[in-house]
C-alpha cells in the first residue's frame, strides 16, 4: 500500500482557477435573472428597489457593482478553498495510514504527509488573504450603502415640513429617529435584526450567504455523490444513499425553519417597536427633568 494523494496538486492552481472563473459567470447570469425576476414579481423585491434602487443606478453605481463581483468572487472563492480542505484532510489521514504500515510503503507515507502540510500552509495562507480582503470589502459596501441610504432618508424627512406634518397623519410613523438610525443599519447589514459588526463577513449577508450556500451545495454534493454506497432496507435497496439523506434532511430542516421563521418577523417588529417607544419615553424623562423633578412626577 503507497500513498496516493487525492488530486494532483501541481496543477491545482490552474484547475481551481478555471473553475472559480467559469462558476463566478455561470453565478453572476444566475443571480442577475433571479434578481430582476424578485424585483418585479415579489412584494418585497419591488419595496427594496423603491426603497434604495437609486443606488444601485446609474454611472455612480460602477464602483458599487465592483464590489458586488469581488464579494461574489470571494464567496465563490471560500468555496473552493473549503473543497480543496477536504481533499487536504483526506490526504493527511491517508499519509498517516501508510505512514503506520510495517512495509516498504512507509517512505511514501512520510513524505505524502508533509507534502500534505506544504498543502495545507498555501491554503491556510490564501483562506486568511481571502477573509481579510472579504472582511475590508464587506465593511466597505455596508457603510458606503447606509451613508447613501441615511442621507436620502434624512432628506426625505427634512424636505417640505415632513417632520412636522406627519404628525398629523391618520397613521403617524412611529419613532422615525428610530427608524432612519437603526433601521437602516440592520437593513444594510444583511440578515436578521441584529446591527452591523466589525467582524461581519461577506456571508451574514443575504445575498452572498445564500450564494455561497448553493455553491457548496453543489460542490460538496458532487463529492458526497461519488463517495456515497447503496443501503439496502428489506428488500429496497437505495443507490447513494447517503446523498439522499442529505438532500432530505437539508429539505426538511429548510421547511421547519421557514414554518417556525415566519412569525418571527412579525415578533421582531413588535420588539423594536416597544423598545424604541421605551427609549423615547426615557429621552423626554431626560428632556423635562427639571420639571418632573420641581411637580414630583416621578411616578406619574
Amino acid at each position: 500500500m503507497t500513498f496516493r494523494p487525492s488530486i494532483d496538486w501541481s496543477d491545482e492552481f490552474f484547475n481551481s482557477t478555471l473553475w472559480v472563473l467559469q462558476v463566478w459567470v455561470i453565478t453572476a447570469v444566475s443571480l442577475l435573472v433571479v434578481l430582476v425576476l424578485v424585483g418585479r414579481m415579489t412584494e418585497w423585491g419591488r419595496q427594496f428597489w423603491r426603497i434604495t434602487g437609486d443606488y444601485f443606478k446609474g454611472r455612480q453605481s460602477a464602483p458599487v457593482w465592483a464590489v458586488v463581483g469581488l464579494l461574489l468572487l470571494s464567496a465563490i472563492l471560500v468555496v473552493r478553498i473549503n473543497v480543496l480542505l477536504s481533499y487536504y484532510a483526506n490526504d493527511l489521514f491517508s499519509a498517516l495510514q501508510v505512514t503506520f504500515q510495517p512495509d516498504s510503503a512507509r517512505n511514501t507515507g512520510i513524505q505524502g504527509f508533509w507534502a500534505t502540510i506544504l498543502v495545507f500552509a498555501v491554503l491556510a495562507v490564501c483562506y486568511v488573504a481571502r477573509t481579510l480582503a472579504d472582511l475590508y470589502l464587506t465593511q466597505r459596501f455596508i457603510m458606503r450603502w447606509r451613508i447613501w441610504l441615511s442621507r436620502r432618508f434624512i432628506d426625505d424627512w427634512l424636505d417640505d415640513y415632513a417632520y412636522f406634518r406627519s404628525q398629523f397623519s391618520r397613521r403617524p410613523i412611529d419613532n422615525p429617529d428610530q427608524r432612519i438610525q437603526q433601521d437602516i443599519d440592520i437593513f444594510t447589514a444583511g440578515v436578521g435584526g441584529e446591527p452591523n459588526n466589525p467582524s461581519h463577513t461577506s456571508d451574514r449577508l443575504l445575498l452572498f450567504g445564500a450564494v455561497q450556500s448553493v455553491v457548496a451545495v453543489f460542490s460538496f454534493g458532487a463529492i458526497l455523490w461519488r463517495l456515497s454506497g447503496p443501503l439496502t432496507l428489506g428488500s429496497v435497496t437505495v443507490p447513494r444513499a447517503l446523498f439522499w439523506v442529505v438532500i432530505f434532511y437539508v429539505l426538511a430542516a429548510t421547511i421547519v425553519a421557514f414554518v417556525i421563521g415566519r412569525p418571527l418577523i412579525r415578533l421582531s417588529f413588535m420588539n423594536e417597536l416597544l423598545n424604541a417607544g421605551f427609549r423615547y419615553a426615557l429621552v423626554r424623562l431626560r428632556d423635562a427633568s427639571a420639571a418632573v423633578g420641581l411637580y414630583r412626577g416621578e411616578n406619574a
